[in-house]
């Protein structure tokens, strides 16, 4: 049996849940799988003593050196996704399917990291875009995203905008007088990604909804809000996957095919094996 327990709060938002419940959802086609969701320390440490499970994965905002232990003497593996946002721990695996490897974790075998363990899956990018202009906001710092919109919107007339996560009726309002628009409050990110595919620009903050469009190959302008965003933000930039958005550079670049995931049938098969692996009770490498 493998246990999946994802952060869930309003310190850190949506992004540890959502990301876990996707990779809950493919692990349960190959092997026995049980999902909860906790916000608090104490929660986990309940949940935890109540599993009699082989494996835990565990994507977390924080954790304490209590819980560390009572992982390591329970369960034969725990596997861990964290950002980093806490110092690497020995005897525990570490599954990061967004980070690109980096040359100090070759030797450590614990160590997952990059695109190879992403989920496999099929692309429908599509390569005609519309003038349409795809606006995702984050639940948090909204006055501070649209101020940089405000900048980056004024020579783009002609398209027609869609503003996604609005939650500020003041936001809201200035948009309606603004802009040619259509605003939504909360849009799923499969809903997200749809309008994606037809969109000419898009516009994201850092999070993980800017995972779910990277995955899918599209190319976003990203404002980022937080230095965990920063991180993950700087590198893409770097590697040409996004378009960051920052005081040295208020100028959209348009929605192209980043091949960040390589979609071919053989590359699949390998993700898939190399992710199942990763959840056996036994290692096999």
């Amino acid at each position: 049996m493998i246990s999946f327990f994802a952060w869930k709060s309003d310190k850190s938002g949506l992004g540890h849940s959502v990301r876990t419940k996707k990779l809950f959802s493919y692990i349960k086609k190959f092997y026995k799988c049980n999902y909860y969701e906790f916000e608090s320390l104490n929660k986990l440490e309940l949940y935890l003593k109540k599993k009699k499970s082989n494996i835990i994965f565990l994507d977390t905002y924080i954790l304490s050196k209590k819980i560390s232990n009572y992982l390591k003497k329970n369960f034969q593996k725990t596997i861990i996704r964290n950002d980093f946002q806490f110092k690497k721990l020995k005897n525990f695996y570490y599954l990061d399917d967004f980070r690109y490897f980096k040359k100090k974790y070759k030797k450590e075998k614990n160590c997952f990291f990059g695109q190879t363990y992403c989920i496999p899956k099929k692309t429908n990018f599509k390569s005609e875009k519309k003038k349409l202009i795809l606006i995702i906001f984050n639940k948090k710092k909204q006055n501070f995203f649209f101020n940089r919109l405000k900048l980056l919107l004024k020579n783009n007339k002609n398209f027609k905008k869609i503003f996604v996560n609005v939650q500020n009726k003041k936001i809201k309002n200035e948009i309606k007088n603004i802009y040619n628009s259509k605003i939504h409050g909360f849009l799923n990110s499969k809903k997200i990604k749809s309008i994606a595919n037809y969109s000419k620009i898009i516009i994201s903050p850092g999070g993980q909804t800017l995972m779910g469009l990277i995955e899918e190959n599209h190319y976003p302008n990203v404002i980022s809000l937080s230095k965990n965003q920063d991180y993950y933000s700087k590198i893409l930039n770097k590697k040409n996957k996004i378009n960051l958005i920052n005081k040295n550079n208020l100028k959209l670049k348009n929605n192209k095919f980043t091949n960040y995931i390589n979609f071919s049938k053989d590359k699949n098969l390998l993700r898939k094996k190399k992710l199942l692996q990763i959840f056996k009770t036994h290692e096999t490498t």
